[in-house]
């Protein structure tokens, strides 16, 4: 079907859009994209174009944005302010607003409950959970020549993330001994009961509920105590 002429696959030569910048709600009828080849033609922030699979029909969600995402019955705009909106699946309303992540290199992506984005200030995975629009905390990723170095996913069941870290380009023909060109595939699992389990067994005693948000940022699960 006809879409915004800026957004034919020859657009912008053979690049292919970054995962952050389309997006499929669940049932296929919707199709978020992150307009960013006319943002740049017309010297205007990227817009976001929501497209109604069916009939072709197309809303446009204006505003400086870094990524979208379909979250169940949601669709997440990422704006480059550090905001996250939440909009109607087929972007006609604004449903609320909340903190993400500012300067985002990668992202949102989402699973279950979870959404992860990567930063391009210090290059690390900021998790944050939906329902309760709390942030979860931090991973740190490998370092990287650019912030667009990686990419992520999660499981289907939202309990895993996967990260792959493109290899660092060699400066000197030691680093290329060094890194041999390999790049590096990390999972990280994210259920609560499991880091709950690593503290206990590391340090041999109950985690206290303000050590937990000191370290985490976010508020204490309920059931933070180590099993007999």
């Amino acid at each position: 079907m006809p879409g915004p002429r800026s957004m034919a696959p020859t657009a912008n030569r053979t690049t292919a859009p970054s995962r952050s910048n389309v997006a499929l709600d669940a049932q296929a009828a919707h199709a978020a994209v992150l307009d960013e080849t006319a943002s740049i033609a017309r010297n205007e922030p990227p817009s976001v174009h929501v497209i109604e699979t069916a009939t072709g029909r197309i809303r446009t969600i204006p505003g400086e944005t870094e990524g979208v995402a379909y979250a169940g019955n949601r669709l997440l705009v990422q704006r480059k302010s550090g905001a996250l909106e939440s909009w109607t699946v087929s972007g006609s309303r604004q449903l609320a607003t909340t903190e993400g992540t500012a300067d985002t290199a990668f992202g949102p992506v989402v699973g279950g409950d979870l959404a992860a984005e990567t930063t391009s200030k210090d290059h690390t995975v900021r998790l944050l959970d939906l329902p309760s629009e709390a942030a979860l905390g931090t991973l740190t990723l490998p370092e990287a020549n650019k912030p667009q170095s990686t990419g992520m996913a999660f499981s289907a069941d939202g309990m895993r993330l996967v990260t792959a870290t493109e290899a660092r380009y060699a400066a000197t023909p030691a680093e290329a001994t060094a890194h041999r060109g390999l790049g590096q595939l990390i999972e990280w699992r994210l259920d609560p009961s499991v880091w709950i389990r690593t503290v206990c067994s590391s340090t041999g005693r109950h985690l206290e509920p303000d050590e937990w948000k000191q370290h985490m940022g976010s508020k204490a699960p309920s059931a933070l105590r180590c099993e007999a």
